[in-house]
């Protein structure tokens, strides 16, 4: 009986090392911040990944709208320095969440 009870912990915490290696090995590129490169894939891929987005100080700009998608992606934060912006220098709104995106409307019977 001891000697399965090890082997199952030693199971356990190999188990613990190996999966998150074989989720996200990329990872995503760094959002820029200096105002003139275009930050918007890189700003997507760190909220896709969900959690905590950290943005150093800086002006951040983006062409296109960054959709978060709660339901994928489940908690996003989105944190910056008192120095860090978002500018959008394509039509439309910076972000938008899933709460905010249009749902689709149900015919009524």
């Amino acid at each position: 009986m001891r000697q399965f009870c090890t082997a199952a912990f030693l199971l356990v915490v190999l188990a613990a090392f190996i999966a998150p290696f074989g989720q996200n090995d990329d990872p995503p590129r760094k959002p820029i911040g200096d105002g003139k490169a275009d930050d918007t894939d890189a700003l997507q891929a760190l909220v896709d990944r969900g959690g905590l987005v950290a943005l150093s100080k800086g002006i951040y700009r983006i062409s296109k709208t960054i959709t978060i998608d709660l339901s994928k992606t489940g908690f996003v934060s989105i944190k910056g320095d008192t120095l860090a912006r978002v500018v959008m220098a394509g039509p439309g709104r910076r972000f938008i969440s899933s709460a905010r995106m249009p749902a689709r409307r149900r015919r009524r019977p």
